[in-house]
């Protein structure tokens, strides 16, 4: 079976490679024919340049040389040689082409030769100034200069000149020697009149003879005898690519036949072999097959022993080899999912260890820094001196760049950790980018730059996933417009376009002349903890985070953010998304009625367990004119609350004994605050946002992040509709 199915595979190689070498002759004569007649065609091209224009050229009359004329015999005595070789070719592979071949080879040849002789008529015809037309105009240009003959007769004789020039018509020659006889008879013989105009006549006759053997406006002459010969060599070229192509069709058909035949020979005989060989490989593979499937179902797990015996033992060398390779893969892919799976055990406790260590590094710096930041604004308030004041200002300035880098690092952990939800309000665009500029424009300022607004829009309310992230992204690209600049300005534009009834495409751009960015550095600038290079770092710090939070936030949003930039000029930041248009915008509060006026003074209970700011928290209050008790932890709150009457409780989440949030369940619980219900905000270090979702599902109110500032506490108190007791 083996032997035949071979044969039979050798024959049909064999058949396939003597066509393939017939079809490939053919290929490679008609691709060597077809230059030849792209050649060919190229040089009649310069042949009727040479007719049209190049017989012109003075340089043919003087050397006997004209580019046109010259290229085309060159070109035509390349296309005999190649056809030549083209003949010997079809001659020798039997191609039955040669006499077609033949034929072109002696069209060919008989073209070049009535294209010489053409040349040599042209060459004797002249032209202007050269050859007979040359002599005929010279001693034109003498009778016209001579006294002797009348201006009327030199016109007529002139006129039919050029009307033989034109249509080398016989009419007008007869004209011409009709009205040269009558002059001639008139003049003396040896008059010079006589004598130029005899001249003038013989001329004339040998510019009459050339041009018509050339005969360009008859249809016979040497003109008409080449343009004849082109015509045909042209048809006989186009006729053998026919035939030739031809010809490779039929080859084409011929294969296509014999191979059809000798596959389906080898098909019924493949069908044959396989149906006797199918019972002694079916039972092998399908037991192989099972053992896969069977690891496959077991995820993987199904377990190996190196030391078992395996009683599948296939009958076939190939299924045996198979089955080998299978028992390896298996024993190495359990080995490699085993070692998986402790990464990932490794892995999950590295970032569970990161996110508590981010919770509590969050705490820990945020409650001493509201220490700082609360009595650094008491301080403020009260007399100090300049070198004093200066001295806070640094102060400040060092705990809110402190506050900002831990922001930053959280704000990067929260995307990295894909925790980042975006909220859907509607908010005054317009309000919003104006405050942030009147925040902005006292930092520009101090470093002598002008910041500016473009602001190109309807001043509608417009839903958003977040305004406040709205705001992150154009702060962080406003702060690195003004730390990497110092000198010029800086702009936000802020341009939108309405796509349809409910959206507007909104196009944010910060564009400075700062230091700029070169090519290299602006593809990773988006990358974490990337700068412009490393020196940039040195000199104007950062954490290199605040473009990577910009670029995520943005994207989250529907957008891209982009850059571009040059290296000493500056820089443009900018991105799209989409907003929704909102009818009005509707403050969302959590008790109804009208806000408090300033003046009013409340009894507050603080819940906080840290000395410090326990003392922070209550003078900010006193000053604001409020009083204040205090209890350190959740369970004391618990007990004050139901011994006083109190107007708003700040409760702090994290503390011993009883935490903020068992306090407000408590505290919820009670008939005192069903009766009377007081709003209970949440003041705490924990800035996640799972922290804040825990504060609003024990049933807080609202949710302040240390450290504190005054006007936002202040804000906070305002905001909420109460009666105090103390009025």
């Amino acid at each position: 079976s083996f032997l035949a199915f071979a044969s039979i595979m050798l024959l049909w190689l064999g058949i396939y490679q003597w066509i393939n070498f017939k079809e490939n002759q053919l290929q490679r004569f008609n691709k060597g024919f077809s230059l030849v007649h792209n050649q060919y065609m190229e040089s009649n091209r310069y042949l009727q340049y040479f007719i049209v224009k190049g017989y012109h050229d003075p340089g043919f009359y003087i050397t006997g040389k004209q580019i046109d004329i010259d290229q085309f015999l060159a070109m035509q005595k390349e296309c005999l040689r190649k056809l030549d070789e083209l003949l010997k070719m079809s001659q020798l592979k039997n191609m039955g082409l040669a006499n077609e071949l033949s034929n072109l080879i002696s069209l060919s040849r008989r073209i070049s030769v009535s294209a010489r002789e053409m040349k040599l008529l042209y060459f004797k015809k002249g032209f202007k100034d050269y050859g007979w037309e040359g002599q005929m105009r010279q001693y034109a240009h003498l009778i016209e200069d001579s006294t002797q003959v009348a201006e009327r007769d030199i016109l007529m004789l002139r006129r039919h000149e050029k009307d033989f020039l034109i249509r080398g018509e016989p009419v007008y020659a007869n004209a011409f020697y009709k009205k040269v006889n009558e002059l001639i008879a008139i003049y003396p013989v040896n008059s010079i009149a006589h004598i130029t105009l005899v001249n003038y006549k013989a001329s004339f006759k040998e510019f009459e003879k050339y041009s018509n053997k050339l005969g360009v406006y008859r249809d016979s002459g040497k003109y008409h005898e080449v343009q004849e010969l082109l015509y045909r060599t042209g048809n006989l070229y186009i006729s053998t690519q026919t035939d030739t192509e031809q010809y490779i069709s039929k080859l084409h058909d011929t294969f296509k036949h014999i191979l059809i035949a000798v596959s389906i020979i080898m098909i019924a005989f493949a069908i044959f072999i396989s149906l006797k060989l199918s019972k002694i490989l079916t039972r092998d593979i399908t037991e192989l097959n099972r053992r896969m499937l069977s690891f496959v179902k077991s995820r993987f797990k199904e377990f190996y022993d190196e030391d078992s015996e395996d009683t599948f033992k296939p009958a076939i060398h190939e299924v045996d080899q198979l089955n080998r390779q299978f028992v390896l893969l298996k024993k190495n892919l359990l080995a490699t999912l085993e070692e998986l799976e402790d990464s990932v055990l490794v892995a999950q406790k590295a970032s569970n260890y990161k996110s508590t260590f981010l919770a509590n590094m969050s705490h820990e710096i945020r409650t001493p820094l509201n220490g700082i930041i609360g009595m650094l604004y008491i301080l403020k308030d009260s007399s100090l001196t300049t070198e004093q004041e200066d001295y806070l200002e640094t102060m400040e300035f060092s705990a809110m760049h402190l506050m900002d880098v831990l922001n930053t690092i959280l704000d990067y952990s929260k995307i990295e950790a894909g925790k980042i939800e975006l909220e859907s309000v509607a908010f005054d665009l317009s309000r919003n980018v104006s405050k942030l500029i009147r925040i902005f424009d006292n930092l520009a300022k101090q470093k002598g730059l002008t910041l500016s607004l473009n602001y190109d829009l309807d001043n509608v309310f417009m839903e958003v996933g977040d305004p406040l992230r709205v705001q992150q992204i154009i702060i962080n690209l406003l702060n690195n417009a003004i730390k990497f600049t110092e000198k010029g300005n800086i702009t936000l534009n802020i341009v939108g376009k309405a796509t349809d009834g409910e959206t507007i495409r909104t196009r944010f751009e910060v564009q400075d002349t700062g230091i700029g960015i070169n090519d290299n550095r602006l593809r990773s600038l988006f990358e974490a903890f990337e700068q412009g290079d490393s020196s940039v770092t040195r000199n104007y710090g950062g954490t290199g985070l605040g473009l990577t939070i910009a670029y995520e936030l943005v994207s989250l949003m529907g957008g891209q953010l982009k850059a571009e930039s040059k290296l000493g000029v500056g820089s443009v930041f900018y991105f799209e998304i989409d907003l929704n248009i909102s009818k009005r915008l509707k403050e969302k509060l959590h008790f109804k009625g009208e806000n408090i006026e300033h003046g009013l003074l409340l009894n507050i209970l603080l819940a906080e367990d840290n000395p410090i700011n326990q003392k922070v928290m209550e003078m900010m209050l006193k000053k604001m004119g409020h009083t204040v008790e205090v209890a350190c932890n959740g369970q004391e709150a618990c007990v004050l609350y139901e011994q006083s009457i109190y107007d708003v409780i700040l409760m702090d989440i994290q503390m011993p004994v009883m935490d903020g949030l068992n306090a407000t369940l408590y505290l919820k619980n009670t008939e005192k605050y069903k009766s009377r219900p007081i709003p209970i905000i949440a003041v705490t270090a924990n800035a996640f946002n799972e922290d804040r979702d825990k504060a609003f599902a024990a049933g807080m109110d609202d949710f302040m992040t240390k450290p504190i500032r005054p006007a936002e506490l202040e804000y906070i108190l305002l905001k909420f509709n109460v009666s105090p007791i103390s009025c």
